[in-house]
């Protein structure tokens, strides 16, 4: 198997990449950038200071100049997913969505360029739809667990 830059690559590369970068960099990201920075700063300051604050932290932790705009909007997503439901686990989901999705782009486009700015905007607005579409059905499934326990 080749990767962008012709070179052979093993499976099972590529499965401890996909396992590093979609399981084990959401739950260290978000525990540190959501749930310890921004939980933190919210504390002492307003939560669009706090929101802000970690998205940035986030942007600059991820060192990609080309990338930094998608790398902010992302951490302002999973900082606004982390404030309005009050958990992580669902910002980590959504993290590691994010993460998988972009994978399996660079995977299956591995002749094209990430960094292409007429991709860019098609891999957040993809990226948003799938967020927007997981908070809907998370909250749908918070509202009925909410209901069933009203009944009993």
């Amino acid at each position: 198997m080749n990767n962008v830059n012709g070179r052979n690559i093993s499976f099972s590369y590529l499965g401890l990449r996909l396992v590093k970068d979609c399981i084990i960099a959401p739950v260290v990201e978000e525990l540190f950038f959501r749930k310890f920075i921004q939980g933190n700063l919210v504390k002492r300051y307003s939560n669009a200071f706090a929101l802000i604050s970690a998205s940035i932290l986030f942007t600059l932790y991820h060192k990609d100049l080309n990338s930094s705009f998608q790398i902010f909007i992302l951490g302002i997503v999973l900082g606004i997913i982390f404030q309005k439901t009050q958990r992580i686990e669902y910002s980590i989901l959504f993290h590691s969505i994010a993460n998988f999705v972009i994978y399996a782009i660079n995977y299956y486009y591995a002749e094209k360029s990430m960094q292409n700015n007429s991709y860019n905007l098609i891999y957040i607005t993809l990226g948003l739809i799938i967020i927007m579409i997981g908070i809907l059905i998370l909250k749908r499934g918070d509202n009925l667990y909410e209901k069933s326990r009203e009944n009993l």
